[in-house]
């Protein structure tokens, strides 16, 4: 029996940039070749937007079947402002919640 694996990342596709991305990518094609690996993913190229650019089609990418949710907002355009507002050392719930809607990626699809 053929073990399947499930990668959940933000972003994932050739064009996208970022360490974490990027090592999830060269895991994923490389435990492909043993195992059934499929990653879900939002269709996002970009953190700085999380614009919708990739389609929610199913795509297969060097043995890795990828499935993409789309965002449910861009992010925020004032969102380094607010960010500047959020202490590490001071913990309030509203900001904190207002700070990781505005991080991003938001997808209700992705967490069904």
């Amino acid at each position: 029996m053929i073990k399947k694996i499930l990668f959940v990342i933000p972003m994932y596709g050739k064009e996208v940039q970022g360490g974490g991305e990027w090592h999830c990518r060269q895991i994923a094609e490389r435990l492909a070749k043993d195992y059934t690996v499929e990653v879900a993913t939002t269709c996002a190229k970009s953190f700085v937007t999380w614009a919708n650019e990739y389609d929610t089609k199913k795509e297969n990418l060097n043995g890795v079947l990828i499935h993409r949710f789309p965002t449910d907002i861009e992010r925020d355009k004032k969102f380094p402002e607010y960010r500047k507002d959020y202490k590490v050392d001071e913990f309030n719930t509203g900001k904190a919640i207002r700070w990781l809607t505005g991080q991003g990626p938001n997808s209700k699809e992705l967490f069904k």
